[in-house]
């Protein structure tokens, strides 16, 4: 067992273990019927963009900006610390995760 993996099997229903910096989060979110793992980047404002779109952020950083990102489903704890330390490990190299749903606060083309 990772420790990711036992870190996850010991979050508590409704409760999340993630981390987070100004321009990057990554979190999974235990539910009912398993897990969700989040994560997302900032990305550089467009003048196209609606700056009042902005304002969701799963950790609330110090000032609003556009981000994008990904949202995974998982069934057991394996299966969402394999997800988390995948999508860390892509974003910590700054190369963009692949698959899951598009999730954001901007919608891009």
């Amino acid at each position: 067992m990772t420790k990711t993996q036992s870190r996850i099997e010991n979050i508590s229903p409704g409760k999340t273990f993630g981390a987070a910096t100004e321009s990057f989060f990554y979190l999974v979110r235990k539910g009912e019927d398993g897990y969700e793992i989040d994560c997302g980047w900032a990305v550089l404002e467009k003048e196209d963009d609606d700056y009042l779109s902005h304002t969701y952020h799963p950790f609330s950083p110090r000032r609003l900006q556009p981000w994008v990102g990904r949202r995974f489903q998982a069934a057991t704890a394996t299966e969402a610390a394999a997800i988390y330390d995948s999508a860390k490990a892509e974003i910590l190299a700054r190369r963009a995760v692949k698959g899951g749903v598009v999730i954001g606060s901007v919608v891009r083309r």
